[in-house]
């Protein structure tokens, strides 16, 4: 394949109207040739663009990958898998990363959550023990009030003896 001069991954997808995504997968798929240049903080991935007159398409390809010594980058083999066969694929993958990722989130909070539900029956049953004695003090002081009353009617030893006394 005739390639023109190393670019960066975004010039090369500007240059080729595609995503930074698909520039990336199109290196892990052996499409496109790269090489890596060292900085300071690792190594940038220089990509060399097909020359005019080449198409890369996103269709699956077979090749043969091997090691690029000079550039440093593996390209693993592709296979020829259908199209209709990926996404399937994908899907079940993340569809299980989701339940795990989701199962790690949710344990604590479930656990939480039976721990409340605990509590409020506690609370419940606190509150309706705590209503009982509310009824059972009522009903007390409607007795202490009747008492009362009966007893105010008669007049009380001290008022008998000193009554003619006023205070």
């Amino acid at each position: 394949m005739n390639t023109s001069p190393p670019v960066g991954i975004k010039e090369a997808a500007e240059q080729l109207g595609v995503s930074i995504n698909t520039i990336r997968r199109w290196v892990r798929e052996g499409k496109l040739q790269t090489e890596r240049q060292p900085r300071p903080q690792g190594y940038t991935l220089l990509v060399h663009l097909p020359i005019e007159g080449h198409v890369l398409t996103d269709a699956p390809t077979q090749t043969d990958a091997q090691p690029d010594a000079q550039a440093g980058v593996y390209d693993p083999p592709t296979q020829d898998v259908p199209r209709e066969q990926v996404p399937v694929l994908g899907d079940f993958a993340r569809a299980e990363a989701m339940a795990a990722y989701s199962a790690r989130l949710i344990e604590p909070l479930v656990t939480r959550l039976a721990e409340q539900e605990q509590i409020i029956r506690q609370l419940a049953e606190e509150k309706g023990q705590h209503q009982e004695r509310l009824v059972h003090q009522a009903e007390r002081i409607q007795q202490l009030e009747a008492q009362l009353a009966t007893t105010s009617d008669e007049v009380s030893f001290w008022q008998r003896w000193f009554g003619w006394l006023s205070f």
